[in-house]
This record gives C-alpha cells, structure tokens and sequence, in this order.
C-alpha cells in the first residue's frame, strides 16, 4: 500500500481503530457471557438447595403439614418444582407427588444419581445437575435433583430424606439482553474514548500546529513548510488548499486596494471639480457682469453676517454712492457711453477698497462700499478722493450738465444701527441729503 494512504486518516480509523474496536468488543463480551452464565449455575444450585429445604420443613413434624401440603406452599412460590418424594433410610423410594409414571421414573433415576450422599441422611443437604429423563417430555433435560435429610427429634424413622427435582435457573432473556448490551456499551465507551484521545494526538494536535503556523509565520514559504511537516495527507492537502486561499485572498485584496485608491482619486477629483464649478456658479450669481462688483444677492446673504461680527468690538462703515446727472447723460449719448460710467466708476470702487471691504453695485447707478474696523474719517477721506477721480474722468467724456457722484455715510459705532439693513438705510439717507444739498459732495448720516 502506498505511504500516502497509510497517512491517511481513513486508513487509520477503518483499518486500525475498528478493527481493534471489534476485538476488544468480543473478547469483553465474552468475558461477561462466561461470567454471567457462571453465576446463574450457581444461583440455581442455591435457588434448588433453598426450595428443597422449604419442602423438608413442611414435613417436619409439628410444623403443621404433610407431603401433599408442603409441595403446594412451596409449589405456589417456586415454578420450577418439578417432583417431590421422600426416601427411606435404605434408599428406597417412600412417596412422590405427583404420583404419576414419568414422574416416578425421573424421581427414581435421580434418587440413583444421589445415593453415593444417601447415607449423609444427618448431614448436610446434596444435590447433583445433569441430564435427566424429563417426566412431561419424554427426553433428557437438565435437571437439579436436591437430597435434603430430616433431622427433627420427631422425625419418623422411615422418613429420613426428601428429595427435589426441578429445572436449574437459567439465564433469562433480559439477563443475557442486559449482559450483551452492557457488555457491547463498555466496549463502545472504552474505544470512543480511546479513538479521541488517539484522534486528538495524531489530528487535533497538528490541526492546531498548523493553525499557530498560520498565525504566527508572515511568509508564504514558512506557512508551506510547516504545512508540508503534517502528520497526515489530509493536513498536507489542507495547508496546500490555505496556501492557495492565502494567495487568492492577497490578490483580491491587491486588486481591491487599487481600485479603493483609484476610486478615491475620482471622487476627489469629481468633488473637486464640483466644488470649483459650484464655488463659480455662487460667484457668477452674486457678481456684477458689468462692473465685477458684488451684486444685491450678495449683499442680501452677507450684510447680517458682517454686521454681527464687528458688532462686537469693532467698527463698520456703510457708504451710499449715486451718479448725479446719470440719466441726462445717457439719454444724451446714449446707452453705450452711460455703460461705460458705470464700469469705471466700478472699477474706480474696486481699485480702493482693501481685502475685507466690500463694494456692490447696488441698482443701476448706485453702488455700496461696506468697510469694515475703519473710522469715519477714513472712510470719508477714501469716497472723497473717489468722488473727485470719478468727476475729472467725467468731465473728458461729456458736456455740462457733467455727471457728478454724491455719498452718504453711517457708522456702526456712531450712529449705532440696530442691524445691517439699519446701518445701509442710514448711509442711504445721508446721500439723499447731499443730493437734495447740490450734488457732487459726501456727507455723514445725522439723525437731526
């Protein structure tokens, strides 16, 4: 046979474990069968023994009953009496019951069998077991022929012995059932635990080895070489099998990794590029296309904002510009030329505001400058040198009336607005002041 079978757990547990099992099963059987059987042949010798003295104390005199009488007590309690009778002292036969002719003659071969220990009719009780003519079968059956002497004071000088016949107690079917049964569960406890215990010793163990191989060891070629050290061909085909899963898994999880980081880089680039597109759709909505200032919806989504934060602790200034004369001049040159005002006078706000102001066209010809941790004063000095830019630039490109610029002022500080939308209002009502005063000037808010 080839070495790899004889590896084999298959080969061991079907040729070796219960080939052993069956061995050991029969020889302990066997064991128990002899044993049990043993001890029913001594159980009906004792049994036979106790029966006839039951017989011999009926007939004693004074206790109260004759033959007849003391086979019925004993009959009604033990089955297995076949004859009784009873024995001169010279060994001839007195009276039996029943008094039939099978009956005399199985009592009369058995009183023959007995009459070496006749004369013991003082002494202890004999019997003998052998095959004897059946008195109700017509043949030989083992029987048990019980001797049992009459020693009472009273006791008649003819009546010396009484002698039994009955069947021997055999093993009974439930007996032999539980003697077998128990004999074959023995068996099967012993050899399972023997076939764990041989189990765990030659597949347990290395499963285990090989499980703290494949813990343990990082490299490929020290998992094989510990795998190909089983004890067993299975092991060996298990550890080939992992070793192939090992290589399958690391290569799904290769594959899986590149297509997690070349998933990731599109997502980044994809949010990237929404972001950008996103972040120039919400710039073109709040921008201006003609001046490239900030428009209405973005005053509309940040003055609050901007007005909470220098509220505390800081200072904002809200300037209201208008163009003066702005409709006679457009009506005048046309709408081309008024246009082209409008840009430089926003890029005119553009060129002077820092990184944290803000400037916003706020309707056709007016626009809004929000200047945030600046004083009056400063703001006021930066519209006036505006306002004086955007009047030399409009008298080269027009005629009297020449268009001018008006602004109105307000500080959070000191005309303390109750809100953005409050602070703007102000601004708005100091330049109507200073277009209903003549134009062409700046003017602060004042409540008066």
């Amino acid at each position: 046979m080839a070495a790899s079978t004889k590896k084999s757990i298959r080969y061991y547990v079907t040729r070796r474990v219960v080939r052993n099992w069956l061995v050991s099963m029969c020889v302990i059987a066997a064991i128990v069968l002899v044993a049990a059987f043993q001890v029913a042949g001594e159980s009906a010798d004792r049994i036979a023994m106790a029966q006839a003295r039951l017989v011999a104390a009926g007939m004693t005199p004074g206790s109260g009953g004759d033959l007849l009488d003391s086979v019925m007590r004993t009959r009604r309690a033990c089955d297995d009496v076949i004859a009784v009778a009873t024995v001169g002292t010279t060994g001839e036969l007195l009276s039996i019951y029943p008094n039939r002719a099978g009956h005399r003659a199985a009592m009369t071969e058995a009183v023959d069998r007995l009459r070496d220990g006749l004369h013991l009719s003082l002494g202890d009780p004999v019997s003998v077991t052998s095959q004897m003519a059946s008195p109700t079968q017509g043949k030989n059956q083992r029987l048990t022929a019980v001797a049992v002497p009459l020693n009472g004071e009273d006791a008649p000088g003819s009546l010396s012995i009484v002698v039994l016949l009955a069947k021997p107690a055999g093993v009974s079917a439930l007996n032999l059932a539980v003697a077998l049964f128990g004999s074959i569960a023995l068996v099967l406890m012993i050899g399972a635990a023997s076939l764990q215990q041989r189990l765990d010793y030659l597949v347990c163990r290395p499963l285990r080895r090989l499980s703290k191989a494949f813990a343990a060891t990082a490299s490929a070629e020290g998992r094989r070489q510990r795998c190909a050290a089983a004890t067993w061909r299975e092991l060996e085909e298990i550890g080939e099998s992992f070793e192939g899963l090992l290589k399958q898994e690391t290569a799904v999880q290769a594959r899986f990794e590149r297509l997690r980081v070349d998933t990731d880089e599109r997502l980044k680039n994809r949010e990237a590029g929404l972001d950008r597109r996103l972040r120039r759709a919400e710039d073109k909505a709040m921008t201006d296309p003609m001046t490239r200032l900030r428009n209405r919806a973005y005053l509309e989504a940040n003055l609050e904002t901007l007005f909470e934060k220098q509220r505390d602790g800081g200072n904002l200034c809200a300037i209201m510009l208008d163009l003066d004369n702005f409709k006679q001049h457009n009506d005048r040159y046309g709408h081309q030329s008024g246009d082209a005002m409008i840009v430089f006078a926003g890029s005119l706000l553009s060129g002077s505001i820092r990184a944290d102001d803000v400037a916003i066209r706020y309707g056709g010809d007016e626009f809004l400058m929000l200047l945030p941790d600046i004083g009056e004063q400063q703001a006021a000095a930066i519209i006036d040198r505006i306002v004086k830019m955007f009047g030399q630039y409009a008298r080269q490109v027009g005629e009297a009336p020449f268009v001018t610029m008006s602004a109105g002022i307000s500080s959070l500080k000191l005309d303390m607005p109750k809100s953005g939308e409050d602070l703007v209002a102000k601004a708005d009502r100091a330049l109507y002041r200073v277009k209903s005063d003549g134009k062409n000037a700046v003017a602060m808010f004042s409540a008066a």
